[in-house]
């Protein structure tokens, strides 16, 4: 995807029963394709994954979730994982969806960790962007988001992306994320905080594709090899010279590991 290309043509966005909100690929409502489904990091939405969806809509049926409160779903944010793990697994209920391939990033990849836990048999495989098994934030982060959230949104790209990443891309980022409340973000921050999967991240069983930035300020690299030592069987991709949205800087390396591990889980599944 490159700087411009921020809105894709034909790109369906819809509210499900006024509860939940979704960006959906170009494929059919009633496709019977592999569905994916998206969820994106604090404060964010749907429209991070906007290069996924438009790339993955001939062979999968793509969904990118709007959490609580995010984009085009109403509500407020959650301040536990779990809460937003139900609502994502509400929308893969309302969407008929027995099963699906779960992918999340940051604070979405510990939403994905934790269905991978509660709901394994709804999940053909998981992927793990730019995450951790846990995400402390910083106590100052708190204080910025309540009292001067100007400075936090200026601050964002600092840690959101490398030095490498296209200015439009960051432009656009931001603009996004200024349309969230930032009693939102903080309930993100707030989830993320008191998230920790370090203990129970060995018992996913789900056949596991972790995708790690390099440059990665937010969940450094560690991070990720920790999660790939901790989930047997998983497949670690590093992506050089990137920051912590991964796939907003990096959108054709990310989509080709994703694009492996999709067509291999899927023969998998169909195979059994």
């Amino acid at each position: 995807m490159g700087p411009g290309e921020f809105k894709i043509k034909g790109m369906m966005e819809k509210v499900i029963r006024g509860k939940y909100g979704a960006g959906f690929g170009n494929s059919a409502k009633d496709s019977d394709q592999p569905a994916l489904m998206f969820v994106h990091g604090a404060g964010g939405s749907h429209l991070m994954w906007l290069g996924q969806l438009a790339h993955f809509s001939k062979a999968y049926r793509p969904i990118a979730i709007n959490l609580p409160g995010h984009g085009l779903s109403p509500g407020e944010g959650c301040q536990l994982i779990e809460d937003y793990a139900e609502f994502v697994l509400g929308l893969a209920d309302e969407l008929k969806l027995d099963k699906f391939i779960l992918a999340g990033l940051s604070m979405g990849g510990a939403i994905s960790q934790a269905i991978a836990l509660k709901a394994p048999d709804r999940l053909t495989g998981l992927v793990l962007l730019s995450t951790g098994a846990k995400l402390k934030v910083m106590p100052e982060l708190f204080k910025l988001l309540r009292e001067d959230w100007p400075a936090y949104l200026k601050m964002f790209p600092q840690f959101a992306f490398s030095k490498n990443a296209s200015p439009k891309i960051i432009e656009l980022a931001v603009k996004e994320l200024a349309q969230r409340e930032p009693l939102v973000v903080e309930a993100d921050f707030r989830a993320c905080d008191r998230f920790n999967l370090t203990e129970q991240v060995k018992q996913i069983k789900v056949p596991c594709l972790i995708i790690s930035a390099m440059q990665d300020l937010l969940t450094p690299p560690k991070y990720m090899d920790y999660l790939h030592a901790q989930i047997a069987g998983s497949r670690l991709v590093r992506i050089e010279d990137a920051g912590h949205i991964v796939n907003l800087e990096k959108p054709a390396e990310v989509n080709k590991s994703l694009g492996e591990f999709f067509e291999e889980v899927v023969k998998k599944r169909n195979s059994d």
